[in-house]
């Protein structure tokens, strides 16, 4: 069980985007590019970074469109999978939504990635649809599968 108690969910700095591409090349084959990465922190997307005593153990990018947000990526250091991080950043992430006064909550996964499909599963999300050859893989396209969890975000 992890110690929730020294973990924090801060925004990310382009001082974090060298790191964070290391943590992503590490996590997935496709991960975002560096240029995607420092785009996003200075765009107007929100970045968070999931972080204990200053080591970045995972991040997030939404994108906060009205009363919707959309996860584009997120990602937790592939050594840390599987042991509850992703559940502490997504908590996170939706009490951002809350804040922000957020309704629907949408992203996309793998079709492949069933570790994520069942963590978003636990934590109220629902399928909404296919979009087929989305998603790079070795053998050539993967699936994505959209996901959303409406209204009530607690």
């Amino acid at each position: 069980m992890i110690s929730l108690e020294s973990l924090r969910v801060m925004p990310c700095q382009v001082s974090d985007v060298d790191r964070i591409f290391d943590l992503e090349q590490r996590a997935t084959s496709y991960g975002w590019s560096r240029s995607d990465l420092a785009s996003s922190v200075a765009s107007d997307h929100h970045c968070y970074k999931l972080a204990r005593k200053g080591q970045i153990l995972g991040h997030c990018v939404v994108q906060l469109i009205g009363a919707e947000m959309e996860i584009l990526n997120i990602v937790i250091d592939r050594d840390l999978q599987g042991m509850g991080y992703g559940t502490f950043l997504i908590d996170s992430v939706l009490r951002l939504g809350r804040y922000r006064l957020v309704t629907e909550v949408w992203l996309e996964v793998r079709e492949s990635n069933l570790g994520a499909r069942k963590l978003y599963g636990q934590l109220g999300f629902i399928q909404s649809g296919i979009r087929k050859n989305y998603y790079r893989h070795a053998k050539g396209r993967e699936n994505a599968v959209m996901i959303c969890r409406s209204s009530d975000l607690s």
